[in-house]
């Protein structure tokens, strides 16, 4: 059965990076254009369409990300990693420094909407169509690094469409520390997957409440206590749950692309 991660992601970078670069100039003072805003967040949305498009005519392929996206029946220790572990991460960052600033308002409630569907546009590509598309020719560990690199320098341009973002030194280093804390993230989200049988809405769930607990601290991409969190939750499920994450690709529970019946549960 053909690959097609290495088509995925060259669309997805195309088109993605088509609306972001522009956006990334613009706030680095490089070039001046209008041009609505929330056009950058849609393009959250783009893995999630050329995901369907290059399934769209395969059946069981199709079948298997519809599946993966309605999936909402997980084990109970996905769930809690899912809500407890961004809020953690805040906890963590505020006990550490007290003196960070917290946007909390009632527009909290809407980002959470908008988060978890722009989640869902992401996870449905990278999670729902890459990473079991990578695992029939490599280990889960092996496949989750390859979508973890590629999924980390897409973010680029958007991260630097960031207004927070006033010179190139501090944009280095901003950029720096959210490779760190997507690479450790994408295993986390590898291991949701795997330990749910191919959920996308639960790793949808964990992305976007991610995604809240930055908006109400702003630097959390940027701060050491968070990605010292992430990091042992991640060097954590990949040793408990090493048997999955390294067993061979013939072997593992992402090998062949299952029917609508063997992933519902």
């Amino acid at each position: 059965m053909k690959n097609l991660t290495p088509k995925f992601i060259a669309l997805t970078f195309l088109l993605s990076w088509t609306i972001h670069i522009p956006f990334a100039l613009k706030a680095q003072k490089i070039i001046a254009f209008n041009a609505p805003t929330f056009i950058v967040w849609l393009a959250g949305l783009v893995p999630a369409v050329v995901a369907y498009l290059l399934v769209k005519r395969d059946k069981t392929r199709l079948d298997a990300l519809k599946n993966s996206i309605v999936k909402v029946k997980v084990p109970i220790i996905t769930l809690l990693v899912c809500i407890l572990l961004p809020v953690l991460c805040l906890a963590v960052a505020y006990v550490a420094n007290p003196q960070i600033k917290l946007f909390l308002s009632p527009l909290i409630a809407v980002f959470t909407v908008v988060w978890f569907i722009l989640a869902y546009g992401e996870e449905i590509g990278w999670r729902g169509l890459a990473l079991p598309e990578l695992s029939e020719r490599f280990n889960p560990f092996v496949a989750a690094t390859i979508v973890g690199l590629f999924w980390c320098i897409w973010h680029y341009p958007k991260g630097l469409s960031n207004y927070y973002i006033k010179d190139w030194p501090s944009a280095l280093q901003g950029m720096g520390m959210f490779s760190v804390q997507i690479l450790l993230a994408n295993y986390i989200l590898a291991w949701l997957y795997l330990k749910s049988n191919r959920s996308v809405f639960i790793t949808s769930l964990f992305h976007g409440l991610f995604n809240v607990m930055a908006t109400i601290y702003f630097r959390m991409a940027m701060d050491v206590y968070v990605t010292s969190t992430l990091a042992l939750v991640a060097f954590g499920v990949i040793y408990w749950d090493r048997n999955i994450f390294f067993k061979p690709h013939s072997m593992n529970p992402l090998h062949a692309i299952p029917n609508h019946t063997s992933t519902t549960s």
